[in-house]
């Protein structure tokens, strides 16, 4: 499963409206961690398909990056219903971002 890349001008509809519970992965294209989350993030995608997996560069978007205070990447949070219901700094193992969800 393909792993959709999002901006400010889709957030609220795919993330906020979403009634999935949704995986948002906050990276750099330059960040050598993010690029290893991309493995992790592919296999939850597969392993839980009704859930979504999103990502946001962080690059051009500092205002929603404020607005969940991501400080750092790889940033992952789960939304379900609109609000944040766990976060994530740094890499993680495949098992963990599933219990995250």
């Amino acid at each position: 499963m393909k792993i959709q890349e999002i901006g400010r001008d889709s957030l609220e509809d795919m993330v906020l409206k979403s009634e999935k519970p949704v995986l948002l992965d906050f990276y750099a294209p330059s960040c050598s961690h993010c690029r290893t989350m991309e493995i992790v993030l592919g296999a939850v995608a597969e392993a839980r398909p009704d859930a979504s997996v999103l990502k946001i560069n962080v690059e051009g978007a500092a205002d929603i990056c404020e607005a969940y205070g991501v400080t750092r990447v790889p940033t992952l949070l789960v939304i379900k219903e609109g609000r944040v219901t766990d976060r994530h700094e740094g890499t993680a193992s495949v098992a963990s971002v599933l219990r995250m969800l």
